[in-house]
């Protein structure tokens, strides 16, 4: 729960699981504290994904 919300933990995972639209300033805060937590671990994921699916150890550069 965050600070200065009157969501429970159960209210927040049922709001998270629905996909419901915000009726709510609440509601509203915390689906955008999730779309901000989700989109850069998502992007550093499949970021770090594709930069591994192209390295071979031919192409690994040494260190000198």
């Amino acid at each position: 729960m965050f600070e200065g919300n009157r969501y429970t933990r159960l209210d927040t995972e049922a709001l998270f699981k629905s996909g419901a639209a915000a009726t709510d300033m609440d509601a509203v805060m915390l689906l955008n504290h999730k779309a901000a937590i989700k989109n850069p671990l998502e992007a550093a994921f499949f970021s770090y994904r594709s930069t591994r699916r192209n390295c071979s150890p031919s192409k690994t550069v040494k260190s000198a």
